[in-house]
């Protein structure tokens, strides 16, 4: 099995669990708790847009299309959240009279579906598609880390939490129609498939590169999500290369040790995640950025696109 076809054969077992699980909830909500139903919709509606990118891996083309169908998806389902959790707050949900085993089975389920959304940022590859994956992952994260929460605090009875998971709710829900649009718009401002490019010194800096050493440019700073860099050659007053990303310390943390911290801490695993968001709207535009940047100091830029 090659790696496009091991990278197929995982995103389709992921979303066959993550429809199993939509099932188990569906199941839960039918026997008493019909709030269970209304999640059950709303990670269908990721799961749907999840679909695409499966389908667009198996055929490879039409990627704009596909793009589109996700993105409605994706906001679909954030829309759907909202509505869910500002009704569940008006409509009377209290976590005093909540069942102890549907308590216990929520909780389950929504670590399960948080532990298979982060495994699978682990294994995927730079990709239009694979990208989208884990933009759709980290959405149903978001969603897992608050049902988690909502159903620990359900099985300790705690009372007065409603407003404060209400707000945390609405949080998840825009920060869900957020990577909806910036999934939409990615493909126009995203490097993949651009990670070449070359530049030209202007011909006041022609004689004083004249040489042939290597060259790297910093574009992007982050130790914690990893920088991008542009390495190039220096050749006459030619510069060529590619933008590439540094390993994260994420990247660089042993297996065990990345399932011990996501164990051990929410929290932790909440505050990475919305780091990540932000990060992924910092490398915007990166080829424009390298530009800017080659241009302060003499270069000009004269192609960009697939070396190939």
């Amino acid at each position: 099995m090659n790696p496009q076809q091991r990278l197929l054969f995982n995103t389709q077992c992921g979303l066959y669990i993550s429809a199993l699980l939509v099932l188990s909830r569906f199941v839960l909500g039918v026997m008493g708790n019909l709030q269970l139903i209304g999640t059950a919709f709303y990670t269908s509606a990721i799961l749907l847009a999840k679909r695409q990118c499966v389908l667009g891996l198996k055929k490879r083309g039409d990627f704009p299309q596909r793009n589109k169908k996700m993105f409605v998806f994706l906001l679909l389902s954030s829309l759907l959240y909202l509505t869910f959790v500002i009704c569940t707050f008006f409509y009377g949900r209290t976590t005093e009279n909540s069942n102890f085993v549907q308590a216990v089975l929520t909780a389950f389920i929504s670590f399960t579906e948080l532990i298979l959304a982060l495994l699978s940022l682990f294994r995927l590859t730079d990709d239009h598609y694979c990208f989208n994956i884990k933009v759709m992952n980290v959405c149903i994260a978001f969603i897992a880390i608050r049902s988690t929460q909502i159903a620990l605090l359900d099985y300790n009875a705690t009372p007065n939490t409603e407003f404060p998971n209400m707000m945390f709710g609405i949080a998840v829900g825009i920060a869900v129609m957020i990577c909806s649009v910036a999934l939409l718009l990615r493909p126009r401002y995203s490097v993949m498939g651009r990670e070449y490019n070359q530049f030209k010194a202007s011909d006041q800096l022609d004689d004083k590169y004249g040489g042939t050493m290597p060259m790297e440019v910093t574009i992007v700073k982050s130790k914690v999500y990893g920088s991008y860099v542009y390495k190039a050659q220096l050749t006459e007053g030619i510069v060529s290369g590619n933008i590439v990303r540094l390993p994260s310390v994420w990247s660089r943390l042993h297996v065990a040790i990345k399932v011990l911290c996501i164990v051990l801490s929410e929290i932790l695993v909440f505050v990475w995640l919305a780091g990540r968001l932000v990060y992924m709207f910092r490398t915007v535009n990166l080829n424009d950025k390298l530009a800017d940047l080659m241009s302060n100091i003499g270069f000009e830029k004269i192609a960009d696109g697939d070396v190939s």
